[in-house]
Parts: structure tokens; C-alpha cells; sequence
């Protein structure tokens, strides 16, 4: 089904034509001049081509909402037509025909500044988020993107992820201002014991961090719905030693990318917005240190006439494992990060060194949003391991969904 997609960025998008099941109320023409439609499709009043219904974008029951016009509908130069009715809209002026990133390559888009990557920069819901355009899109090889600012890809014909989106592991669009995932407690005398961080939080809650012998657990932050494009939260760093052991730093958290399109969306390859383990706590003889909790997944959002999910389609948006924590002059292993290829399966959490420290927290997965609580320190001489990351979240706007099995973590409610 991507080989019309790939044809198009051959061609040019206007040499092109979907199927007619896929044209009906999508393809513009002029009923006044009789204009041709694309087979099995007539010309209406309300100058759609249609399949013998009336086409109504913007208020049909039938039809998904999309506050675009007609796909086929010149873009005007003042920029004011407009597409999107939810987390982004964005209102083109001149764009290019087509965004081709190559099968077997890798393209790194910054949305820092200069911002030179970017079509554009606007504001989507008062946030700054970097705009990549054209009629059409095909991401065949890897698109990574990095920097302050979210990404936005819109294609206006459609967009076609045969590739892999990677804004997994602080890509573009991390959240520093908002987050709250608490540090676990240091070492205050030889012989304590040092608390792991929380994981990170977004669409779920991270887990705690485990305790440092004092019963008091590094707390992550209440996750709460997103109100505009963003990416998730780190984990909280683990306590300190009271000598030289720091405690592990928390895990990266997962970045933003919005698809837009006034067409079809479809998704065969990856989109990954994962966060990754945190770091296990130090050594350094004679004390101990706590675990970094694990990074939060970021967002994954698409709106569109259409979205298309293959059996092959991989959406990941999960937190990270949780470092676990030392003791003695041994450091911890550090907390896994979520596997494409284990979609559903949670990212472990770092195992502790010395039996008095504690094990990380998994990271969420499959259908659990939160991360698993680091495991409390059991003697003087241990540290508690960090909590696993919370999920990130994962959307459809506005789109008549064809779902063919995908692998969606966390799953869309």
C-alpha cells in the first residue's frame, strides 16, 4: 500500500492519484466545468469528487473532521489556509513538493537554533514547535530529531513512514521547565545509606525511588493530560555517597513529534519516542549510592483524514528502567531502555550490587502506564535502586483509523 506514496515522490504528488475508495471527499474538481475524477468517482455541487453522497469536511457525521479543505486544494501564498483542529495548526505558505528522507540513511534534523532544519517555526498551544513541510512525505530510511523544540511533520497529500521517526532518548522537544521527578536522598554520615531517584512521569506515573534505610521514598510527579506538544520527563538523579559515590544521573526522557496531513497517514516502519534507563549508583570504597530512575516516554501524536497502521507498524512511547543501587566500590548496572523489537515488554530495571542495595524499577509496558518502584535499601550499607519511567502518550486527531495489528505502547484509550 506505501507504493502509490513512493511513486509520488518519483513523480511529483500531482502526477498522482489515490484509489478511488480512498478518493471519495478528498480529491477537489469544478463542477461548473465538468472536471474529470479519478475512476468510479463524479464531480458534486460542493465540488468534491464523490462516490454519490454529498461530501461535508468539516461537519459530516460520516466523515472525520479535519479543518483543511479538499486534498487537492491550492495552498494560498498568505498562508491562510489552514490544517489541524487540535494540538497543532499550521496555516503554509509556499512548501515543497516533496521530503524524502532515503531508504539506508540517516537524516538529523535539529529544532534548536538556528533553526535552519525547519520549514518554519510557530507556536502550537503558546509552545514553539519546529514545522518540517511538503505535499508529500516518505520517510524510507531513519529521520532523528533533536533539539529544544518539538517537531511537526506535515504533508499536506499525505505522509508515508516505511523508515523509522526517532525521537526517543532527548529528541526534540524535552520537557525540563515542567518536571518534578524528586532526587533520592544522600548520605549524611559514613555508614548511611543513599535513596534512588523517581522516575520520570508524562502519560503515566513514574515509580518511586527505593529508600535509603529512613523509610522516605523519592516521589515522582501526578501525571496529567497533555494540553499541548510535548515530550515527557527525565528521572530524578540517585542519592549521593558520603564520599565520592554519586549517585546514578536519571534517565533521558522521550521527545515529541506530531504528524499532520490533510490525506492519508500510514505507518509501516517505526515511530519511537521512548525514554531511556537510568544510570546504576556509582561506587567508591567504603559507601554507597542510589539509582537514577528511568526517563519517561515522550509523544507520538498523528491527525489526518486517514491513519494507516501496518502489521509492521511499531508506535513506542515507554519509560525507562530505573539504576540500581550500589555498595562498596562496585558500581550498578544501569536500567534498560524500551526495545522495538519487545514493543510490550517492559524495560528492566538495573540490578544492585552488594545484598543490602536495591534493584531499579521496570519501566512501563504493554498496557501498563506506570513505572515499577525501585527497591528499598535492607542495611546500613546499601542504596535504594531508582524507579522505573512512566509511559508517554500516544494519539489519533481527527482520523479514520485502519489498525492491521500494529505494536502501539502504550496502547491509545
Amino acid at each position: 500500500m506505501v507504493r502509490w506514496w513512493l511513486l509520488c515522490v518519483g513523480v511529483g504528488a500531482t502526477a498522482c492519484y489515490r484509489p478511488a475508495a480512498d478518493g471519495a471527499c478528498t480529491v477537489s474538481c469544478d463542477h461548473a466545468a465538468s472536471s474529470t475524477c479519478p475512476s468510479g468517482l463524479t464531480c458534486g455541487s460542493d465540488n468534491l469528487c464523490h462516490a454519490g453522497t454529498q461530501c461535508d469536511q468539516l461537519t459530516g457525521l460520516d466523515a472525520p473532521r479535519i479543518d483543511a479543505p479538499a486534498v487537492d486544494a491550492p495552498i494560498s501564498l498568505d498562508g491562510s489556509t489552514c490544517y489541524g483542529t487540535n494540538l497543532v495548526v499550521y496555516c503554509p505558505t509556499l512548501i515543497p513538493q516533496t521530503y524524502d528522507v532515503q531508504p539506508a540513511s540517516t537524516t538529523v534534523v535539529d529544532t534548536s537554533d538556528p533553526a535552519t532544519d525547519c520549514t518554519e517555526v510557530i507556536k502550537a498551544q503558546g509552545v514553539e514547535v519546529c514545522v518540517i513541510a511538503a505535499e508529500v512525505m516518505a520517510i524510507r530510511g531513519t529521520l532523528r530529531a533533536v533539539g529544544r523544540r518539538p517537531l511537526v511533520l506535515f504533508g499536506r497529500q499525505g505522509i508515508a513512514v516505511a523508515g523509522a521517526i526517532d525521537v526517543s532518548a532527548a529528541g526534540a522537544g524535552i520537557t525540563t521547565t515542567s518536571c518534578f521527578a524528586t532526587q533520592g536522598a544522600n548520605q549524611l554520615a559514613g555508614g548511611g545509606s543513599a535513596g534512588g531517584g523517581a522516575g520520570g512521569s508524562f502519560g503515566g506515573s513514574g515509580g518511586q525511588g527505593g529508600s535509603a534505610n529512613d523509610g522516605l521514598h523519592a516521589m515522582p510527579e501526578i501525571p496529567g493530560l497533555p494540553v499541548a506538544v510535548r515530550g515527557g520527563c527525565g528521572g530524578g538523579r540517585g542519592g549521593n555517597g558520603y564520599q565520592a559515590a554519586s549517585g546514578g544521573p536519571g534517565g533521558l526522557a522521550g521527545g515529541a513529534v506530531y504528524l499532520l496531513s490533510a490525506g492519508t497517514i500510514e505507518v509501516v516502519g517505526t515511530i519511537d519516542a521512548s525514554g531511556t534507563g537510568g544510570t546504576g549508583g556509582q561506587s567508591a570504597i567504603g559507601t554507597s549510592s542510589g539509582g537514577g530512575g528511568g526517563g519517561s516516554g515522550g509523544l507520538i501524536g498523528l491527525e489526518g483524514l486517514q491513519v494507516v497502521l501496518r502489521t509492521t507498524a511499531v508506535l513506542l512511547a515507554q519509560g525507562g528502567g530505573g539504576g540500581g543501587g550500589s555498595t562498596g566500590s562496585v558500581s550498578a548496572q544501569n536500567g534498560g531502555t524500551p526495545t522495538r523489537g519487545l514493543a510490550a515488554a517492559r524495560a528492566p530495571g538495573g540490578a544492585k550490587t552488594g545484598v543490602n542495595s536495591g534493584d531499579g524499577g521496570a519501566g512501563s509496558g504493554g498496557a501498563a502506564a506506570d513505572g515499577v518502584a525501585g527497591a528499598d535499601a535492607i542495611g546500613g550499607s546499601g542504596s535504594g535502586g531508582g524507579g522505573g519511567g512512566g509511559a508517554g502518550v500516544i494519539r489519533y486527531y481527527n482520523a479514520a483509523l485502519t489498525d492491521n495489528g500494529a505494536s502501539v505502547y502504550p496502547p491509545v484509550p
